[in-house]
This record gives structure tokens, C-alpha cells and sequence, in this order.
């Protein structure tokens, strides 16, 4: 038996096809699953206003405990003065736990991303802040820092959409497979495609 899709299964009767079903709705025609999959994963991925804050609230949440245990565990004084070296290693771990965490939780929650235009995006309030950075230094550092979550928030979602996109637009292509059914003493072996 083929079905409509060319998925053809031997030694099988067809389900009788009743014709009062309406069109598109036969049980025995199966959906293509590579185009209901692009279809999911675009629906997921396009922009997402509450995906957008969670992004930014759990990035700024996990950037800012990276940062302080990291100065914690790597100053040597208990506080009385300023560790530069542990300050630095605080900013390089904010940085990196705001990625993971932004870029994490899209994600989990269904964004198409990479983790590059994430940190890209939290690379922007750099070189924003990087006109005053001669005169304040800790100041540009700290906007720059506030600012990372969600500008790679921002990025994320907006890489995100595009992704969804261009899943859309590829939604069908072909797909062939081979399949082996065991049988007793032996396989039948045939060709399952979607066109």
C-alpha cells in the first residue's frame, strides 16, 4: 500500500478511505514529519516577549552569582581593600554566566540561537560605554555589565526570529528513508519517502 506521501508499506491492506472525511484529514495519510517538525520549531523560535524577560532575569541572576563567587573565592583579604585581579576574574565570570544563562534559557524555552550572537550581544554595551571609559573606567564597566543581559536578551531573540524565518521558508523539502521490517526467518526491506 502507498499512500498519498509515497510512504509504502508491502503485504499491508489499505485502511478503507471514507468520503465524507473532509479533505486533509485522512487518518491513513500520515503529515510529513520533517515538515511538521520545521513547522514546531519556527512557531517556538519566533520572537517571544515573555521568553525575552525570563532570558534577561535568569542571565542577570546567573551572570551576578558567577561574579560574586568568583571574587569571593579569589580575593584574599576579607573585604578591608580592593582585589584588581579578583575584579577582573568577577567581570570575565559575569560575562560568561550571562551567556550561559541567556542563552540557556531561550533555549530550554524554545529560541534558535547561537551562543555566539548571544555574547555578541552582550559585547554591545561596551563599546557603547567605551567613550567614558577613560575617565570612569568602573563606571563603563558597570553599565556595560547592567546593559549585557539585555542587549544579548535582545539579540538572541532577534537571531531567533530570523531562524524561524528561514525554517519556514524551507519547511518541505524531500525526505527518503530506508526501512527494514524483521520478519520470521528473515527482513523485507523497503523505501519510505515524503515529497
Amino acid at each position: 500500500m502507498c499512500t498519498a506521501q509515497a510512504q509504502c508499506v508491502w503485504g499491508s491492506a489499505a485502511p478503507p478511505v471514507s468520503s465524507s472525511a473532509p479533505p486533509g484529514n485522512n487518518p491513513s495519510v500520515h503529515a510529513d514529519p520533517l515538515r511538521d517538525s520545521n513547522e514546531d520549531k519556527a512557531r517556538r523560535a519566533e520572537f517571544s516577549a515573555g521568553r525575552l524577560i525570563g532570558e534577561i532575569l535568569l542571565g542577570t541572576a546567573l551572570g551576578s552569582g558567577a561574579a560574586y563567587g568568583t571574587y569571593v573565592a579569589t580575593c584574599d583579604d576579607d573585604f578591608t581593600k580592593f582585589c584588581l585581579d579578583s575584579y577582573f576574574a568577577a567581570v570575565g565570570a559575569n560575562l560568561v554566566g550571562t551567556t550561559v544563562g541567556v542563552w540557556g534559557t531561550g533555549t530550554i524555552f524554545g529560541g534558535d540561537a547561537g551562543l555566539g550572537y548571544t555574547l555578541l550581544g552582550e559585547l554591545l554595551p561596551f563599546t557603547a560605554t567605551a567613550p567614558f571609559a577613560a575617565d570612569n573606567p568602573g563606571l563603563a564597566i558597570g553599565v556595560a555589565l547592567a546593559l549585557a543581559p539585555i542587549t544579548g536578551s535582545i539579540v538572541f531573540e532577534l537571531r531567533s526570529n530570523v531562524e524561524a524565518k528561514r525554517l519556514r521558508a524551507t519547511a518541505w523539502e524531500p525526505k527518503i528513508r530506508p526501512i527494514v521490517v524483521p520478519v520470521p526467518y528473515g527482513a523485507v526491506g523497503g523505501v519510505e519517502g515524503a515529497f
